[in-house]
């Protein structure tokens, strides 16, 4: 193996690439220090692998690259390819040149390339390992590894050697082959190690995976449960929600109605308590003036009053003043003044009598005026209040015709909408209705295939039933006859033991003809079956009839029996239980006789218990049925026989039939897979159709009431219209009648101001009369008894006479302005009182509508409350079905579960099972899901791995 070429790139100092052709057996690098000589064996051994930086002296491999002058940049990566004529490796490389490069980059990349093929440093050591080449050979000797080199020691010494005779490579292998050992063994222990792991693991998956297919066919079951259950509460959902919606929107219409006639109502009930309150104030206002007007016609009265007296006063004064000053003048005209007086009282006197007769006139012609007046008033109240009605029953006529216009218009966008949907419902259902028929038609080719295995199938199986039925004949009759010859064999047995002492049977005639002369109506027997008197009895009982003779019973049925016990059952007369005591008494050694009970003679339920021994038939009877049995038995054993030889015949050919008939069902089987499916699909289709339909029906039943209610609603509407217009027509006469008694009100008014005020004035006038009269007596006594001293008073008399006409003239003027004042203020009271009045009977009237407005307000708002109750109640329902509908869309489509499929079982026989499961699977508790696919794997692993410990136990014997 010779060096023949180097090349250098990028190496230390060899920036630009270098190349080194060496020829001849011996080569020689010369040159001054520091020209590279060493960078050529450090290239020579980099490019062998060497991995220390130290050995190419260097503080870390970056160095190796050239890292730039003045003038010339730095490499971005050191490249050194060795190429070698290499004779010894053409086996191995196909070609007798060798070409080794490394390159390494910046980025702390390398890589080795041999003969344009990467390989790694590893296998490039193993390649170089026999040629004496490497960086750990003698094949190069650095200067500082001379003295190393001649100070070696014997084995040191021998790797020379060794090296250098081609030896070094076959010890390398040895090594590489003693850790491949040690790796081997290594790897086996793991790999058992591995082994006894997975096996642990896989019994412990196979206990998982039995869980999990447990869990997977319950998980199974779960889901054919589900695919059942979600149809019915599906369609549960969904006829609850199309029930609730069309209650859903009657209520809300109702509810908009309801709003409507509320809103109709509270606006008439502002406008009512406006006028109401417009009209409250305008009656404090008039009551106010009122207040006023009437304490002005007081003040005006007194004033009146109190000018009148000094009126009168002054007159009487003038007058008595005027006479007396006659009488100081003359007497005999003082006289004539007195005569006057009393002519004058007389005529005041009848004066005030026709005054008294006209005011009682005028007062009863004041009260009549006052009752019509109230009459009058009356009429126009009530005529008022039906006018008010009639416009508030118009106004809401007009209100609800309005409304139901408005829902007869949406009632027939509602219908438009609704005809829509109908039509593409008919179309959704022809299709479906086409698939359907499609299903059915394979359902029938498929149902045909059935039947006839079906046919065949019966066939077998009657074949089979009828071979089964001759088996279990055949075994009922191999029962029996074991049975038979049990008991023949028992009887014998028996009778045998019987026939070694026999002693008759006189005793038993003697008991039984004792226990019915006792009165005892009838007798249960118990037998027992013994082999002696000591031996433990097997007890069967013998009923036995009325009027019957104990004895022939127990010789007919029971000669084989050894008798210990006889139950009486029932007494049918008193004194039974002391005579048959009796009887017993004079028992003799053969019988005898213990009477059992509470207190010796009380009963039990049963009656009392007789114990007694006895042999119940003949010897010679004995002898004759002994041999007749032995008869009987040898008959049994050979019928046994035969019917063996049938049963077996009967069994091969029922397992033949029954081979056959698994053919059968496997085809029928199949068949049956196939119409399922077939059938999942009609249906799925009729499901469909069904569901189709019923949306369908639902539809046209709400275009029909759609239909219905628009009908209604335009009936109503002129209806309501017809009504308001007659309430209208009404208001009209009632408003015409209104204003006729309006203006007979306003005449009964007048008459009866004007009869008020004659009334005032003849009484004012009476109580003037009055008061005249009582004034001219005074006066008239004052002037007879001062008429002395009136004569001396002339003069001064004189001057009080002018000053009493002055005061007379300014208090008659003074009293003239207070009537036109009073008179004025009683015309303005009258008006305001009659104001009044008719302020206060609207505002009664109106009171009373607002009562009524809002007793209709309280009930339409609790009608609405009720309303809205019932619509969250609804709405909540219905959310809840819908909630419900889509939770039951949502997992149908999440476990691809089919929801328009026929289920037979109710719900709560398949909520009853869905249960069970989820109990069950609950009990399973968590599940590993991927037990199968991981025991599996740990299968494969298992495998593999004792592959693999084959492959490295072989390894290892190889080694």
């Amino acid at each position: 193996m010779r060096l023949v070429r180097m090349v250098l790139q990028g190496f230390k100092s060899f920036a630009s690439k270098t190349v080194f052709e060496i020829r001849g057996d011996v080569c020689a690098i010369v040159g001054p220090n520091g020209c590279g000589k060493s960078n050529i064996v450090d290239a020579f051994l980099w490019a062998l692998g060497e991995q220390r930086p130290k050995t190419l002296r260097a503080s870390s491999m970056e160095e190796v690259i050239f890292a730039g002058t003045q003038n010339v940049p730095p490499a971005d990566f050191a490249q050194v390819t060795l190429v070698f004529d290499a004779p010894e490796l053409k086996d191995i490389l196909k070609t007798r040149h060798l070409t080794i490069t490394r390159r390494l980059s910046r980025d702390g990349t390398s890589s080795y390339i041999v003969n344009d093929n990467r390989m790694r440093l590893k296998e490039l050591r193993q390649l170089l390992a026999g040629t004496g080449l490497g960086t750990g050979a003698y094949a190069v000797i650095q200067q500082q590894r001379l003295d190393e080199v001649l100070e070696l020691n014997g084995q040191k010494r021998r790797e020379l050697l060794e090296e250098a005779a081609g030896v070094s490579g076959w010890r390398a292998s040895r090594q590489e082959a003693l850790r491949n050992l040690k790796q081997a063994e290594a790897a086996l222990d793991a790999v058992a190690r591995d082994v006894a792991e997975l096996r642990r693991q896989r019994r412990k998956l196979k206990r998982q995976a039995a869980r999990a297919r447990r869990a997977k066919t319950l998980a199974q079951q779960k889901k054919i449960l589900r695919a059942k259950i979600l149809p019915l509460r599906h369609i549960s959902a969904s006829q609850k929600l199309n029930l609730l919606l069309p209650k859903l929107h009657k209520i809300q219409q109702q509810l908009q109605s309801l709003q409507n006639q509320l809103n109709t109502v509270s606006t008439e009930e502002a406008s009512t308590k406006a006028r109401l309150a417009e009209i409250s104030v305008r009656l404090k206002e008039i009551t106010a003036k009122i207040e006023e007007a009437r304490q002005r016609r007081e003040n005006i009265r007194v004033e009146m009053e109190r000018q009148k007296e000094r009126l009168r006063s002054i007159e009487a004064e003038i007058t008595l003043l005027s006479h007396k000053g006659e009488e100081v003048d003359d007497v005999a005209r003082i006289s004539a003044v007195l005569k006057q007086m009393h002519q004058t009282k007389a005529d005041l006197e009848a004066t005030l009598q026709n005054r008294q007769k006209q005011l009682e006139n005028l007062r009863r012609l004041t009260e009549t005026k006052r009752r019509e007046k109230t009459a009058l008033q009356k009429q126009c109240d009530e005529t008022r209040q039906q006018i008010g009605e009639l416009v508030h029953a118009a106004a809401i006529s007009e209100n609800r015709a309005a409304m139901l216009e408005k829902h007869a218009t949406t009632l027939q966008r509602n219908l438009a909408a609704l005809d829509d949907d109908i039509a593409a419902l008919n179309q959704r259902l022809t299709l479906n209705r086409k698939l359907l028929e499609e299903a059915r038609q394979k359902q029938r080719a498929l149902i045909e295939k059935r039947n006839h295995l079906h046919k065949s199938l019966q066939q077998k199986q009657k074949q089979i039933r009828q071979i089964q039925q001759e088996i279990k004949s055949l075994e009922q009759e191999l029962a029996a006859l074991r049975k038979e010859e049990a008991a023949v064999l028992g009887r014998l047995e028996a009778l045998q033991e019987v026939l070694s002492r026999d002693k008759g049977a006189a005793e038993a005639e003697r008991i039984a003809s004792a226990i019915r002369n006792a009165g005892w109506n009838a007798c249960l027997l118990k037998e027992f079956l013994t082999d002696g008197a000591d031996a433990a009895p097997c007890e069967r009982t013998i009923l036995v009839p009325p009027d019957t003779p104990l004895a022939k019973i127990l010789n007919q049925t029971a000669p084989s029996c050894y008798l210990r016990f006889l139950l009486c059952d029932e007494m049918t007369k008193e004194g039974a239980e002391k005579a048959l005591a009796q009887v017993w008494k004079r028992r003799d050694s053969v019988a005898e006789v213990v009477l059992h009970g509470g207190h010796n003679s009380k009963l039990r339920r049963h009656g009392p218990i007789v114990e007694f021994m006895g042999e119940m038939a003949s010897y010679g009877e004995r002898l004759c049925q002994k041999q007749k049995l032995k008869q009987r038995a040898e008959m049994i054993s050979g019928k046994k026989a035969t019917l063996n030889g049938r049963l077996q015949a009967k069994q091969q050919q029922l397992r033949k039939e029954t081979a056959d008939i698994e053919d059968v069902r496997r085809q029928l089987e199949e068949t049956e897979r196939q119409l399922q499916a077939a059938q999942r699909k009609i249906n799925d289709a009729l499901a469909r159709d069904s569901h189709l339909e019923q949306e369908l029906e639902s539809l046209m039943a709400q275009r029909e009431r759609l239909k219905q209610e628009i009908a209604a609603a335009a009936e109503d509407a002129r209806n309501e219209r017809k009504n308001a217009e007659k309430a209208r027509q009404t208001e009209q006469q009632l408003r015409q009648k209104l204003h006729c008694l309006t203006e007979a009100l306003g005449s009964a008014d007048e008459e009866l101001a004007e009869a008020m005020e004659r009334w005032r004035v003849a009484e004012s006038e009476l109580a003037r009369l009055q008061e005249r009269l009582s004034s001219l007596i005074k006066r008239m006594t004052e002037l007879k008894e001062q008429m002395k001293r009136k004569e001396q008073e002339r003069a001064t008399r004189q001057k009080r006479l002018h000053a009493a006409h002055l005061a007379k003239k300014s208090t008659t003027d003074r009293l003239a302005q207070l009537e036109a004042s009073l008179i004025s203020t009683e015309k303005l009271l009258t008006e305001l009182n009659s104001t009044r009045e008719e302020h206060e009977h609207n505002s009664s009237i109106l009171t009373a509508h607002l009562s009524r407005i809002s007793e209709e307000l309280n009930h339409l708002n609790r009608a609405k409350e009720e309303l809205q109750k019932e619509e969250m109640d609804i709405a909540t329902r219905i959310t809840e079905c819908r909630t419900q509908i889509k939770e039951i869309e949502n997992t149908a489509k999440e476990e691809e579960l089919p929801l328009f499929e026929e289920v037979e079982e109710s719900d709560a026989e398949l909520t009853e099972k869905l249960e069970k499961v989820l109990s069950e699977i609950e009990k399973l508790g968590p599940v590993n899901e991927e037990a199968e696919a991981e025991l599996e794997q740990v299968e494969g692993k298992l495998l593999y791995l004792e592959g693999q410990k084959a492959d490295i136990e072989e390894g290892v014997q190889k080694l």
